[in-house]
């Protein structure tokens, strides 16, 4: 009792106490974060007016479905679409550019991907094809009405909002499209070409002919130039340009990817194991129990015919090893290495039997949901000897269809096509995720049984073992934890036996070297400080083989190995107007650039004496005149030094002596042929001519136009997790 008296008594200072407290708690959240108070908010990526939210990304990602690749890379590419699309509808709402239904409408009848849409689902549901604007726009009603009452179509509810979402995507795609023809007209509509722009057309055409020699830099060795901090410096003032900061802040990384590969011991065991394997496998004949009991060797089996086997598929090799193994075969129970990659996988083939069978079928079938309607159809049917001409409301036909009866995986219908009599017509019925669904079947023609091999195929893929992979990581991570700075990093890497990279990163990289599930080392240079070194990062790439179309499974190229890897990075500077002469990302391509520079002005100053004369200069270089090369101004066939050179040199004369990174140049203008047409005469073609060539609503030119100056703002790296999130 005491107690609760002295906290009634002291009840206005405990009331301050968690004020005060709760204040401070949400001002740690005020200053701590990113996205809820003070940050972004929910915003990813914005400029100029426009942004993509999280819930605009994660709409589109829905609509557009699973996709293969790095998730990471995915978003933000998403993320760049999204704001470009952002972005025009900005522009086109600020113009007043809009699309009626009217027009859209009739743009949908003419689209390539509604036709393709309206043509599929009509054929499933029974519609004649289209083949005019008419039948289309019936068309496009039809299917429309039984996608939106599902249910009086006999539709599966979940299918027909599917193929509405589908639609309206399509919608969407035709409706943007026909804004940004608009918007282009408009804005092409307004561009005019000057006197400037029609010269650089007719300069482009005037086209000479010119004698050359060429020294290369190359033919002096690198050891014999001396290069300064200076000389690179002036490389990197003369390119300033190329190295300006765009699109936000940039960090300089130095990374080490090291990759967890099997060992030399972990090669020898896969070679005896397989070998082993082998043995096991020809020792139980009909068996394939020693396979399936070690979970290294991944077993498929398939019956495949002599002619599947003597079909030369293109890329599959393992079937023209698989067709070895059985012409070298009288008897069950053969096995041997079909196929093998050193250092990668082994493919084992088994025969497990041969024996006679009827390949295939060629059938009809007569598909409906209405029980009630079978005795109709089936008088129809029998009346009809061709099942393709068949036009019915109720029931979708299809006839002459060729089908292998290996690959049927449905026994009652393999048996119903295997044992009806030839001609007759049969009912079978099933039911497909709750809904009925009835065939009447008819077998048109069955060829004579042929031999069938019934083949084992056992995968071995070559994987670092679990004591490889413990030795991997123990050292990288060791090597990183002892040389926490960037300094050490980079430089105690090749003696460890580590190959150290340079790259440029910002908020919207999305990953480091391309590898998977490294965005959080991009969100730690982005946030961190100079000279920090990053935990290790693991990434797993899976460069799945594509099944090839009409190639039976067994013959399909082994799945690789799993790629497994380690990252790390160190950090170097951060930027925002220009990357650094000194910069490790840019140093040695400089340093290179400068290099060449000096070889080439040495040997300027070298063959100084023989510049006014190709032949002489050609033969105290040790080599030929290159003759009778026709140039244009626009040619990207040459430094630009060197088209400048030549424009400016009169015919019959020599240019002054060319020096480039490449090399030096010397050569000689023989002859000029301008334009039929002078261009005092013909000035508006030329201008027409640079309209057609450089549309201003192209490439980068086109994002220029909508950003209006604006840098892109990346924020989705506030919704990656951090290494201390």
């Amino acid at each position: 009792m005491a107690t609760l008296e002295k906290i009634r008594s002291k009840s206005v200072i405990l009331f301050v106490i968690i004020i005060v407290a709760l204040l401070a708690f949400i001002l740690g959240d005020f200053l701590t974060s990113g996205r809820t108070y003070f940050g972004t908010g929910d915003k990813m990526i914005e400029a100029n007016g426009a942004q993509v939210k999280l819930n605009d990304l994660n709409a589109f990602r829905e609509k557009q479905g699973e996709r293969k690749g790095d998730p990471d890379q995915i978003n933000q590419q998403d993320l760049n679409s999204l704001l470009v699309q952002k972005l025009f509808d900005k522009e086109y709402e600020d113009l007043g550019i809009n699309i009626t239904d009217s027009e859209l409408s009739q743009a949908m009848i003419y689209n390539g991907e509604v036709q393709q849409f309206i043509g599929s689902l009509g054929q499933a549901f029974g519609l004649a094809p289209a083949y005019d604007e008419a039948s289309m726009t019936q068309n496009i009603a039809a299917v429309l009405e039984r996608l939106k009452a599902p249910q009086k179509y006999q539709i599966p509810a979940e299918e027909a909002q599917r193929y509405l979402a589908i639609w309206r995507g399509i919608e969407d795609n035709v409706e943007n499209s026909l804004r940004q023809q608009l918007y282009s007209m408009l804005i092409n509509g307004l561009y005019t070409p000057n006197n400037v722009d029609a010269q650089a057309i007719y300069d482009g055409e005037t086209i000479r002919n010119i004698d050359i020699v060429m020294i290369p830099s190359a033919s002096i060795a690198d050891e014999d130039i001396t290069v300064t901090d200076e000389d690179i410096k002036a490389v990197w003032e003369k390119n300033k340009s190329k190295f300006a900061v765009k699109g936000g802040d940039k960090r300089s990384i130095s990374y080490i990817v090291q990759q967890v590969a099997p060992s030399d011991d972990d090669y020898a065991d896969a070679d005896a194991a397989v070998v082993k394997m082998v043995a096991a496998l020809q020792n139980d004949t009909l068996s394939l129990a020693p396979a399936n009991a070690d979970s290294r060797f991944l077993t498929q089996r398939q019956s495949v015919t002599k002619a599947q086997l003597n079909a030369r598929y293109q890329g599959a090799n393992c079937s023209r090893s698989f067709k070895k193994l059985v012409d070298s075969a009288a008897y069950a129970g053969k096995t041997m290495i079909v196929q093998s990659i050193p250092g990668s996988y082994y493919t084992i083939g088994k025969i497990m039997g041969i024996e006679q069978k009827i390949d295939s079928v060629t059938y009809s079938q007569l598909m409906f949901d209405d029980a009630a309607l079978t005795d109709s159809l089936m008088n129809i049917a029998k009346a009809t000897q061709t099942w393709d001409s068949l036009k019915l409301d109720n029931a979708m036909a299809m006839g002459n269809q060729e089908i292998s009866l290996l690959s049927v995986t449905n026994p009652a219908i393999a048996k119903l096509l295997g044992e009806t009599p030839v001609g007759e017509t049969v009912l079978y019925s099933d039911s497909i995720q709750g809904q009925q669904l009835n065939m009447l079947i008819r077998v048109d023609k069955r060829p004579a049984p042929v031999s069938v091999f019934d083949l084992a195929r056992i995968d071995y893929v070559v994987e670092p073992s679990g004591a490889t992979r413990s030795k991997i990581s123990g050292e990288f991570r060791n090597y990183v934890g002892n040389n926490a700075s960037t300094q050490t990093f980079v430089d105690n890497a090749e003696k460890a036996g580590y190959n150290v990279q340079q790259t440029l990163v910002s908020a919207g990289t999305a990953n480091i070297a391309g590898l998977p599930s490294t965005r959080a080392l991009v969100k730690f240079a982005m946030d961190g400080k100079t000279g920090k070194v990053s935990p290790v990062v693991e990434s797993k790439v899976r460069q799945s083989q594509t099944p090839t179309q009409n190639i039976p499974a067994i013959f399909q190229p082994v799945q690789p190995a799993e790629q497994e890897y380690l990252v790390a990075i160190a950090l170097g500077n951060e930027y925002d107007d220009y990357v650094a002469w000194n910069d490790p990302v840019v140093r040695q391509r400089l340093e290179r650039e400068a290099t060449n520079l000096k070889k080439a002005e040495k040997i300027a100053e070298t063959y100084k004496a023989q510049a006014n004369d190709l032949q002489a200069l050609a033969t105290a270089a040790k080599t030929t005149v290159i003759t009778a090369q026709p140039f244009a101004f626009n040619s990207t066939n040459y430094p630009a030094e060197f088209g400048a050179a030549i424009v400016k040199t009169a015919k019959g004369a020599l240019t002054e002596t060319i020096v480039t990174p490449y090399g030096v140049y010397v050569a000689k203008v023989n002859n000029i042929s301008e334009p039929a047409m002078k261009f005092e005469d013909s000035r508006d073609m030329y201008m027409q001519q640079f309209s057609r060539m450089f549309m201003p609503l192209a490439g980068n030119g086109l994002i220029n136009a909508l950003l209006n100056g604006e840098e892109v703002k990346n924020h989705s790296l506030n919704f990656v997790a951090g290494f201390d999130d």
